[in-house]
């Protein structure tokens, strides 16, 4: 997810929680009030976490050099230019979500929370879903290109999770290094 994106998150979430208490408070108790104001500062505080986490993920990219294939070892694997840029672009996504996921995770949870009490309490919990469908989710891009890549070899793939491992990466610095552009 891209910072920008992010921005318009936190200001969603904190829009849709002040909405929440504003219009349902009247009809429901000084308890659930307490554990509405509760979830919503934890929904906050999560969503201040993912922020910092995706800075850290980018700084990470942006840190870590471009994983160098060896173009004899993919040559006996049968590796066609096209499974490489396979991997190289799946990877890429899947390692940034993995440097997201647990704060993902944990936004994830505070919103489905949200969206239990609203339940209970007879609230629509509809604003809450699409925030958390975007936010515990792959995108279908991102499922098109694991599907992409499971389609590879499995030696091939388990060559390129080892030199391409689990840490954010740049893609373009990874497909010039590769010399996997073409002019």
């Amino acid at each position: 997810m891209a910072v920008d994106n992010f921005a318009s998150l936190r200001s969603i979430v904190y829009a849709s929680s002040l909405l929440f208490s504003v219009v349902c408070y009247a009809e429901i108790n000084n308890n659930s009030i307490v554990v509405l104001d509760h979830v919503s500062k934890n929904i906050l505080e999560a969503t201040t976490s993912y922020g910092d986490r995706i800075s850290y993920c980018d700084n990470q990219v942006k840190l870590n050099e471009a994983p160098k294939l060896d173009k004899e070892y993919l040559n006996s694997l049968n590796a066609t230019r096209e499974n490489t840029l396979t991997a190289v672009a799946y990877l890429k996504s899947n390692n940034y979500f993995l440097c997201e996921r647990d704060a993902r995770l944990e936004l994830a949870f505070h919103l489905g929370t949200m969206e239990s009490i609203r339940r209970e309490l007879l609230i629509d919990p509809s604003s809450v879903k699409k925030l958390q469908s975007i936010i515990s989710y792959p995108s279908i891009r991102e499922l098109e290109l694991e599907l992409e890549y499971l389609k590879l070899p499995k030696p091939q793939r388990k060559y390129f999770e080892s030199v391409f491992g689990t840490k954010p990466y740049d893609l373009m610095k990874a497909l010039e290094s590769n010399q996997l552009i073409r002019e």
